[in-house]
């Protein structure tokens, strides 16, 4: 779910169908959609726990300098997954580069991959700066 100054903007529920099959459904402000997407893995979609530990082992690690991930996108007017490719800015702190469509960010992250602090800029220029705590262990 996202919501902007308190007011959902936008919830998107996938289901996993099996394989590489997805349902989806989005509730916008403009108003509810569904349908299905193929993704181009068989194996279907990286979970963020995969996509963490491939950071950790990979590029915080020392093993990789980046790779590359398909993610459900609901921004994505195709309604399909996109590449997210994710590589090693510097090891000091560990910092990343990662680009999805034309959306660019910079995330410092911590030992165990996960962002501290994430800055994207958009469209018109303007940057949004996250903050970042990992709740769960």
């Amino acid at each position: 779910m996202r919501a902007v100054g308190g007011t959902p903007e936008l919830q998107s529920t996938i289901q996993h169908r099996g394989g590489a099959s997805y349902d989806y459904e989005l509730v916008t402000r403009q108003g509810p959609s569904s349908g299905g997407f193929r993704t181009k893995a068989p194996t279907g979609l990286p979970s963020t726990v995969a996509i963490t530990e491939r950071i950790k082992r990979e590029l915080v690690g020392g093993r990789g300098e980046g790779f590359s991930v398909e993610l459900w996108d609901p921004y994505s007017p195709r309604r399909e997954p996109s590449p997210m490719a994710i590589s090693l800015e510097s090891r000091k702190p560990p910092t990343l580069k990662v680009a999805q469509g034309d959306r660019h960010s910079i995330q410092v992250v911590d030992e165990e991959g996960h962002t501290k602090r994430s800055e994207m800029t958009l469209s018109g220029g303007e940057r949004l700066i996250s903050q970042c705590e990992t709740l769960l262990k």
